[in-house]
């Protein structure tokens, strides 16, 4: 018997062990051996049980070794199998966009073909490319908000020629239709530039660029761009009055994944009537670049190099014309003329006169056809060193002016200045200024020259910002004292009537910015460092009643806005527009037409860059 001999024994339990670890000869059958041969059944011949063992440890063996070839091939198979280090989109992605690319990035190239597929097959995929490792498949259709499998599969072989195949699979959510938050022109829009931009803000930016058109097709469109998600193509040559349709359109590769949004607007009204009296205002700075030369013959054919659009408004606050200019304008009482630069223009554009600027002037009189100027004693402008005379001249726009009286004198920090020029009351008034006072005032007759008011000013007693009514007949003189530390304060302002001198009224804390044309009503500002308000008001000074009131804008100083104010010719009403910069340079964020009662109405919203400063 096998258990008579202890030494064949201990071999075949050692051998079996050795079988069970090499060959991973499963637990039980490996038990099963190892109780048969210790079992001590009845003793059969021994060569028998001999033969036994020996075929069993063989099959063993066999079996092993079997397992030990298969084990290394699925091993080498296994070392072949692609892997993936990086997919685009990451499993469980969202916002996926409509039209891109799908990326998969491997350790290795794979030896076989990679395929790469999309569930469900609504998207349209094209041929795959290889950069390096990295695998690059361009798609265009997705659905919007849909959800959709990729499939990455592959069969490769091993160097044994063994075969696999690879097979990965995620998921991912494509991102919603393309939403438009904000349009200009918007849809309905009326006055719409002719000039101008078509401005698409979208919430989040597409992967394409919008296509956009205009019909009719009658002005020209520039190409687009971006700027963070807003799409902005610059247009121009729309005509006055039209009613315009605008598409855009998003490819993305498949008409269920495809945008399209329509919308209409109505161009602005073109050169405004001239029997009207108008109010303009600019939709850009003239601080924005250097005044280019201007070119008035061409000012009303809009196009692209002519970046100053000018809006003209009726008193009633309607759009009634538009105007493109290349540099800005500053508007004469009852806006039929504009100082432009080198020249003077009529509503619609044409040059009525050329002139040359000079200190003090030129300033439009009051009838809008006539007009002062400071000039030296010869007419021309002042130069060189020493001061100079200053002298008033006046006459027709276009036409010769006429030296009517001396005022003032030009040099160092001192000039005159003219603060109302009034055809209509036969009137001329001057200020001269020293540093940041004013010094003197005098009030001459156009007609004759004859000095009708002259005043002198206590050094430091009146600030330069002296006012007058438009017809003469007043003045609001800013006046000025010192606190207990010796710093220069504004105190109250006092209006003077220029026939005789006297003071008439006095506003408490308020600087005037300018009279209504019938001079009964002041539009008043917060003096510097005045604590008491932070309002733009219009006063009845001649009753001491605040009839309106406008806050500042916020963050600024009292009495560090700047007021832009118009009066309406022959009437009551003015128009008001405040910038939060003190140098007029930032934009206004609407226009006021404020009533003789105090009724005001908001007729325009900015950005506005009035071409009208303190008012008649």
């Amino acid at each position: 018997m096998i258990t008579e001999d202890p030494q064949l024994e201990m071999r075949l339990r050692h051998y079996g062990s050795t079988v069970r670890q090499e060959a991973r000869v499963s637990p039980e059958l490996h038990a099963r051996i190892i109780a048969r041969v210790g079992h001590h059944a009845p003793a059969r011949p021994y060569r028998m049980l001999v033969q036994l063992a020996a075929a069993a440890a063989m099959v063993l063996v066999a079996l092993g070794a079997m397992g030990v070839v298969l084990k290394l091939r699925a091993d080498e198979l296994a070392k072949a199998s692609p892997h993936v280090t990086s997919v685009f989109p990451a499993a469980g992605a969202t916002h996926v966009p409509l039209k891109g690319e799908f990326r998969v990035s491997f350790s290795a190239r794979p030896s076989g073909l990679a395929v790469l597929r999309v569930s469900p097959a609504d998207a349209v995929l094209q041929p795959a490319r290889w950069v390096d490792t990295t695998m690059i498949v361009a798609y265009a259709g997705l659905h919007p908000s849909a959800q959709y499998e990729l499939i990455l599969s592959a069969d490769y072989r091993d160097h044994l020629g063994d075969r696999g195949h690879f097979e990965k699979r995620w998921t991912f959510t494509a991102e919603g239709p393309a939403q438009i938050t904000a349009l200009v022109p918007a849809a309905g829009e009326r006055n719409a530039a002719r000039n101008g931009q078509i401005t698409v803000q979208f919430a989040r930016r597409p992967v394409v660029d919008p296509v956009v058109r205009i019909e009719p097709a009658d002005g020209t469109l520039m190409p687009g761009s971006w700027t963070d998600t807003t799409w902005t193509v610059p247009y121009s040559g729309l005509q006055p009055l039209r009613t315009y349709q605008a598409t855009l359109d998003l490819s993305f590769g498949s008409p269920g994944a495809d945008f399209h949004r329509a919308w209409s607007f109505i161009s602005e009204p073109g050169t405004p009537p001239g029997n009207i009296a108008l109010i303009w205002y600019a939709t850009s700075s003239r601080f924005a670049s250097p005044m280019p030369t201007p070119t008035p013959q061409a000012s009303n054919a809009p196009n692209a190099t002519t970046p100053y659009r000018m809006v003209a408004l009726d008193w009633s606050g309607a759009v009634v014309g538009s105007l493109y200019l290349s540099g800005p304008a500053l508007q004469a009482p009852d806006g039929t003329r504009l100082d432009f630069g080198a020249g003077t223009i009529d509503q619609a554009g044409r040059q009525v006169a050329t002139s040359t600027s000079t200190k003090g002037g030129p300033g439009f009189a009051d009838d809008s056809r006539h007009m002062c100027a400071m000039r030296n004693a010869a007419g021309g402008d002042f130069g060189g060193p020493e001061p100079e005379p200053g002298w008033i001249f006046a006459g027709p726009i276009g036409g010769p002016l006429h030296r009517i009286a001396q005022a003032g004198s030009v040099g160092g920090q001192s000039g005159p200045r003219i603060v109302a020029c009034s055809y209509q009351n036969d009137r001329a008034v001057v200020v001269e200024d020293v540093i940041m006072w004013t010094s003197e005032v005098w009030v001459y007759r156009l007609s004759t020259g004859a000095l009708l008011y002259h005043h002198q000013y206590t050094s430091g007693a009146v600030a330069s910002s002296v006012m007058a009514s438009r017809d003469g007949r007043y003045l609001a003189e800013q006046t000025t004292s010192t606190d207990a530390q010796g710093h220069q304060i504004y105190a109250d302002t006092i209006i003077r009537r220029t026939s005789d001198g006297a003071v008439v009224a006095r506003l408490s804390g308020q600087t005037v910015n300018a009279f209504s044309w019938d001079g009964s009503r002041v539009i008043t500002m917060p003096a510097l460092g005045s604590p008491e308000s932070h309002e733009v008001r219009l006063v009845d000074w001649q009753r001491g009643q605040t009839l309106w009131r406008l806050a500042e804008p916020p963050g600024i100083a009292p009495g560090f806005a700047y007021v832009f104010s118009l009066g309406r010719p022959g009437g009551t009403d003015l128009i008001v527009g405040v910038a939060a910069n003190s140098t007029g340079q930032s934009p206004v964020d609407q226009l006021w037409l404020v009533h003789a009662d105090g009724a005001a109405t908001s007729v325009a919203k900015g950005p506005i860059f009035p071409s009208f400063q303190e008012g008649f």
